[in-house]
This record gives C-alpha cells, structure tokens and sequence, in this order.
C-alpha cells in the first residue's frame, strides 16, 4: 500500500480522554458517538502514516491499514499488546521492549510462519505515560493452496534487476543456472524480495543453493562497525542463513529467545519457507541483530558462543527440565545446556544396565539437575580440558578431584535417591575424564560427537565383564535431532555394518532407547569374532 503523504495534516493535540462520552438519553448521541470515532479514526490513522516508515506501507493495503488503525484506538485498553488474526496473516501491536519478539511469537507456536517481519515508530505512540516506541509486527502463515499457485517472476522483481542479481551470483557460483535462479525467486515470493536489499538478497540466494546439498546451517555474518553514523536504527549484526528441514512450528519462537538470552534484540527479521510441505524444504532468514542495552552486538555478547548455539538450536528440545533449572536462570549458556542434554543420554546409556527401573532417562535427569551447584561445576572442568583458549589441564584436574569428593559426601537421608544420584554424576565426570575428542567447540555441526577411551567401562557401577567381556578398540558416541548413535570397533582398521532402529510409537522409542549401546556392542563384538581370520577388527 502506498499512502500519499503530499496532503497537509492538521496538528492534533492526541489525548486519550479529551471527549466526553455522549449521554445514552441524547437524541443526537449515535451523531456524537460517531463522530467521536472518526475523530479518533483519523488522529490514529494520521499518526501511523507520519511515523511509520515507508517500507510499513508496503507490506499492507488499505483495508489492513484501516484494521490496524481502529485496533490503535483501542491499544492502551488491551494492556498495550493488540493482536489480528486473519486467514493467512497475523498482525500484532506492541511496544518496543528487548523480549517484543519472544511475547509476539509465543502466541504462533502452532502455526507455521511463512514470513515474518517487524516495523517500528519513530517516536512513541501517543499515549499518556508511554515513552517506549510502537512496534508492528506482519506474520504470514504457510498456505498449501498458494504453494500450488505459480507467480510471475517478472512481477517479484523487475527484469532488469533480475539480470543484475543473476550475473553477480554467477560470479560467486557459475552453476547456478538461469532456470534454478527464476524459479527460486518465484519460491520466495515479493514479500521477502521486497524486505532485504540486494547485497543480503544475493548472499541469501547463495546460501540456498549450498543448503541444498548440506544438512547443516549455512550462514554468513556481516559486522557493521559504521553503524552509530548511520540513520535510522540499524543493526550492527547482520546473519543470513539457509537450513534444510527446519521445523515450521515454534523455531522463530525459539529464535527469538535464544537472541535474547544472549543480551540481543532483534532490530529487523525477514524469512521464507522455501517448499515448505516438500521433505527437503528449506528455511531462508535474515537477521539484524544489536545488543539490547544499544551498544553493538559484539560489545554486549559473545558472539562466536551465540554461532555456535544458533547452529544446533534445531537439533535439540526446548522446555525440558535442563533448559527450565539452568539455562533460563542464566546457570548455564545455550550451548552447555545442549551438552547436559548430551550427557544425560550418555549417561542412561551406561547405568541403565546397572537397574533398568532406577536408572531410566528421567531419573538420569532428575540427578543432574537435583545439585545444580555440582552440575555446573562439571560443566566448568569439560570447558577447562577442551576450551580452545580457556583449556587448563591442571585446573581441570583439580576441579575433577574437588567435585569426585563433593559427589560422594552427598546426604539427603535418602540412602537409595542418594547412591542413584551419585552414580550419575560419577557417570558424568567420566564421560568428561574419558573423552578424547569432540565437536563441541566447532562453529558449525549437525550433532554432537565425541570419541571416548573404552576404559570408562570399568568404573561403572556393575560387573563390567559379564555385560561386556572385551573392550573396544574405540567408542564414539553422537547426539543430533530425533537420535542418538553409537560407532564400537575392536580394532584400528575394523569393518561391520550399519544398523538404524526406527521407533513407530512413544512406547516403542522408550524400551529402544535402552538397548542402544548394548545391541551396538553385541553386534560389533560378534563381527570381531567372525573377523578372527583376517586382518580387519569388528565393529559396529
């Protein structure tokens, strides 16, 4: 929508209760009722058109725009947070706080987000006593119908511009083909088209193409160190990325938290679902990002850490007991919770032989997250052994032993909580002693891995040799979306095969999640002995 702004407005002095309300007994009270509402109509409609930027008129036609206003009247009567909701789109009304996005998308967890933008005044809504800016927010939601609708690409972008976008990511991927770029174009539809400008459009074109062929995140970050001299309220962080099979539901929910936790607010946020109903769909977004205090994103977070988490946000479950006892209070970052998550697996993997009914997932849990003070004094000596620049082995070493003797003066007066939690967070520290290697500090992954010396097997709480009579070679172990995995091999150079266990149902994942490391060790111990006539070890 275009609205002219070559008209002369009147000054209005806006004031919320500058009319009475007309007496019901006046004959002439609906005359006076209505045109207390025009009144209010227009000083509310003239105040959107002056402060609203320009690109806000775009994105709405007129009839949305009259919606909008008339729920503007009615703002402060609805706490300041107003919310249309139509077939396909959404808007909302709030004022500009640093978690606007979390309490926006909170109410969309069930719907799946096509397009998601944000508009914001320059100057506070009129309003007694507010002082925060108005932000508008347009949600447009997936639509199966549209998907089968084909557009004009010449009607998403003008033809000469097209050419000029194609031959530069030509030069950047000469494999892209003519075909391949209209027919993305075509997918992303004008209102993303519209919302990003040419530079960021081609570096998002570019990171789809390289989504198609990856499971993880493709991103590329840009750091606008100029941005105090320019206008407006630009980001000093830009991230655009592609990701395939991303979930449609609550992942712009999570998105938002996640940049929140980490002192950011979202300045400008523009995203497309490309195929979205298609197993291979893929997820283009745009982010501008500023630390929430206005300083620049780099001064209020760290950044590399935020990358990091962003890359794996999809990878595992949000609201669980982890993220609820330390990630929200601010005991652990993003990333540490992912590892508690990752350990907790492992964990059940190793003491559910021990008592299948004491050691179930929930328990394991439970015993992590029952001493948080222990917890994250074990997340504290993981950073200490494998931090790239914070690694301190002498340190690690002394917080291991400080936290063996913590662990085993536990005394709730309950003897058997008390033995069960203990063994899970001796469990733990090993799994932290006794492994090699791991992903966990890499920028960029679709799980997490890590290698573990086989030794670990002897300090469980159990007769090691009547469930696993050797030990390995090698024990890897990988957590990623939906699975988690073993890789056993009883010698250096070893051959096996592959087996992918696919729960039809909760209660069928549930008694399978037992068996994980046990099947993988049994399987690969019996190919050892198979193998006992060539060179090659057994594995799994």
């Amino acid at each position: 929508m275009k609205v002219s702004k070559e008209l002369p407005l009147k000054s209005v002095d806006y004031k919320w209760d500058r009319m009475k309300r007309p007496h019901k007994k006046e004959n002439l009270s609906k005359e006076k009722a209505v045109e207390f509402e025009s009144k209010q109509f227009e000083e509310y409609y003239v105040w959107l058109q002056e402060h609203m930027p320009e690109s806000f008129f775009e994105e709405v036609d007129s009839q949305q725009y009259m919606l909008i206003a008339h729920y503007l009247m009615g703002f402060p009567l609805q706490d300041n947070f107003s919310q249309i909701q139509l077939k396909d789109v959404a808007f909302v009304l709030a004022l500009d706080d640093p978690d606007v996005d979390i309490r926006i998308l909170k109410n969309f967890n069930l719907n799946g987000i096509k397009n998601y933008q944000t508009f914001t005044s320059n100057v506070p809504p009129p309003f007694p006593g507010v002082k925060k800016k108005l932000k508008i927010a347009i949600i447009y939601f997936t639509s199966f119908t549209e998907e089968l609708e084909t557009q004009d690409v010449n009607k998403i972008l003008p033809k000469k511009k097209q050419e000029e976008l194609y031959a530069q990511l030509r030069e950047q991927d000469p494999t892209i083909s003519k075909e391949e770029f209209e027919a993305l174009l075509m997918r992303i539809g004008p209102t993303f088209v519209r919302s990003i400008s040419s530079e960021r459009l081609i570096i998002a074109l570019r990171m789809f193409f390289r989504a198609k062929t990856r499971d993880n995140c493709q991103y590329e970050t840009h750091f606008n160190e100029n941005w105090k001299k320019q206008k407006g309220n630009p980001p000093s962080l830009r991230i655009v990325f592609a990701w395939r099979n991303t979930p449609k539901y609550k992942f712009l929910f999570r998105m938002a938290k996640l940049i929140y936790r980490h002192n950011l607010k979202l300045v400008k946020v523009n995203s497309a679902y490309i195929n979205p109903y298609s197993k291979n769909s893929i997820l283009i977004m745009s982010l501008g990002l500023h630390g929430i205090k206005g300083k620049a994103a780099w001064e209020e977070a760290d950044i590399q850490d935020f990358l990091q988490e962003m890359v794996t946000l999809k990878y595992f479950p949000e609201g669980d007991l982890i993220e609820n006892v330390f990630v929200e209070p601010g005991l652990l970052r993003g990333n540490t919770g992912n590892l508690l998550r990752t350990m907790a697996s492992f964990v059940h993997q190793t003491l559910v032989h021990a008592d299948i009914n004491l050691y179930t997932f929930e328990n394991i849990e439970e015993g992590l997250c029952r001493h948080p003070e222990l917890t994250v004094q074990l997340c504290k000596a993981f950073e200490l052994k494998f931090h790239p620049e914070k690694k301190d082995l002498e340190e690690y070493k002394r917080e291991k032993e400080k936290f063996m003797i913590l662990a085993d003066h536990l005394d709730t007066g309950n003897e058997l909580n008390d033995m069960r939690r203990k063994n899970i967070l001796k469990q733990a520290m090993h799994f932290v002693d006794f492994t090699l290697k791991t992903n966990f500090y890499r920028n960029n992954k679709s799980a997490l891995s890590f290698r573990l010396d086989p030794k670990y097997l002897n300090y469980v709480p159990y007769n090691r040799r009547e469930k696993f009579p050797e030990l390995p070679y090698g024990i890897f172990f990988i957590k990623g979306m939906h699975f988690m995995a073993f890789h056993i091999r009883f010698k250096d150079l070893s051959r096996g095969g592959l087996r992918t266990v696919f729960p039809q149902r909760h209660e069928q994942m549930v008694s399978e999640r037992n068996n994980v490391f046990s099947e993988c060790y049994n399987l690969a111990f019996t190919q050892q002995k198979k193998n006992k006539d060539i060179p090659e070890g057994g594995s799994k």
